[in-house]
């Protein structure tokens, strides 16, 4: 099998979210937008074309792989009110959803307990984008505030506006801001990926694998709608 292509990883930048599983599609979107991010998911996920083999660097301190057939890839079915709804997901997302189905099957307790109380159509929906991380690049990533029960990045606004500062200067920086329990128009519980922070300008984007549509925030008061940060700063990518 041979690394996944150039344009393979591009179109990950913007792959479309199905399923409940923004932390995969958002993790792997900013991976791809990262010179470091894209060496890792080459190293990662490799193809014959048509059945794939995900590479987890720290599943329990272990490496793993897991291999995913083309029959897999096209039996998986989004389903919505119980009916199978056509959808364009690419092959790259579907066989790393489906090795992340084989993961958790295999080590349970990969998946907090509290997702796996929520009903759901695919075991791999529902996880901390931070577990996702260190599983797939067997980093440990940097992260603020996700597993507190405060749901706003108010008491640790300084430290979210020095990571945005660190970001800004960073071109192989590959961070996720989510939310909590939202109030204010976003949805709960989601993962977007952070593709700028202008500084200058006072404003930071973020891309909506869901809405498929990159969204600008002020810095403070964009910062105080998200719950928490994760990723990894260039110095901390292999």
């Amino acid at each position: 099998m041979k690394p996944i292509t150039p344009q393979q990883i591009a179109s990950l930048s913007t792959a479309q979210q199905y399923f409940h599983d923004c932390y995969i599609v958002s993790s792997l979107g900013i991976l791809s937008r990262s010179k470091k991010g894209q060496k890792i998911l080459q190293n990662n996920i490799t193809t014959n074309g048509k059945d794939f083999n995900i590479k987890f660097n720290n599943v329990n301190e272990k490496v793993e792989d897991y291999f995913i057939s083309e029959k897999e890839i096209n039996n998986l079915k989004f389903k919505s009110y119980e009916n199978e709804m056509p959808f364009e997901e690419l092959p790259v997302v579907k066989a790393v959803e489906l090795a992340m189905n084989k993961l958790i099957k295999k080590h349970p307790f990969q998946k907090p307990l509290i997702c796996r109380a929520l009903g759901t159509q695919e075991r791999f929906e529902y996880n901390k984008p931070s577990n996702f991380l260190k599983l797939f690049t067997g980093i440990t990533p940097e992260t603020i505030n996700e597993s507190s029960l405060s749901m706003s990045l108010l008491d640790k606004i300084s430290k979210a506006i020095d990571t945005l500062k660190k970001i800004a200067n960073d071109k192989d920086s590959t961070f996720i801001a989510g939310t909590g329990i939202s109030f204010d128009g976003l949805p709960s519980w989601h993962c977007y990926g952070i593709t700028k922070v202008d500084i200058q300008n006072n404003k930071f984007h973020v891309f909506d694998h869901r809405l498929n549509k990159e969204l600008e925030f002020p810095i403070i008061s964009g910062l105080l709608k998200f719950k928490f940060l994760t990723g990894f700063l260039g110095k901390d990518l292999k």
